[in-house]
């Protein structure tokens, strides 16, 4: 449990089993075996549960702007659109760049696809670190393993594959819009 205080506390079941100095602001916090995620403004956390023991890094530099946490990897993207993925182990598995502002709302879960939403409406689908499609017709959303991608428009809610809303320079060959 995380307070606003800077505290962490770590509970099993009603004992609390440790307590760690974190920052104010979380981004997100996420549950593995054994430990925990903590993504905060300035850095990233692990908390391992036994022995109770936490380990900060500060993965990138400058102020986190948002992160989306997988149930294997976190994303990351930093005030300037430096972006990282990351695993429980805090190694980080790919690195990118996009135009500043964005958070990541929404991820597959191989480290490839991000969906991201920009101050303003604009959402954006990056793939390998390059934005692909931007819309700012409602919410994005992709399928954790990455092959859909569902939209909001006029006509509702839409899922459609990824592969159809690629540019021509991003469609592997042999494969093509539906």
């Amino acid at each position: 449990m995380a307070g606003h205080d800077g505290r962490l506390a770590v509970y099993d079941k009603t004992d609390l089993v440790a307590e760690h100095e974190v920052e104010p602001l979380i981004r997100g916090l996420r549950g593995h075996e054994g430990c925990a995620v903590v993504v905060g403004e300035r850095h990233v956390y692990r908390v391992d549960l036994d022995p109770p023991r936490m380990i900060r890094d500060q993965l990138g530099s400058g102020p986190i702007a948002g992160a989306w946490m997988g149930e294997s990897l976190t994303v990351i993207v930093h005030e300037d659109g430096t972006g990282l993925w990351f695993d429980a182990e805090l190694a980080v598995r790919a690195a990118f760049r996009i135009p500043a502002g964005a958070r990541p709302v929404g991820a597959d879960r191989w480290g490839k696809t991000v969906v991201l939403d920009y101050p303003g409406g604009t959402r954006a689908l990056a793939r390998d670190g390059r934005v692909v499609y931007t819309t700012e017709a409602g919410a994005l959303a992709i399928s954790p393993d990455g092959e859909h991608l569902a939209m909001t428009g006029p006509r509702g809610i839409t899922v459609v594959p990824v592969i159809d809303v690629l540019p021509p320079d991003e469609v592997p060959p042999g494969e093509g819009a539906s």
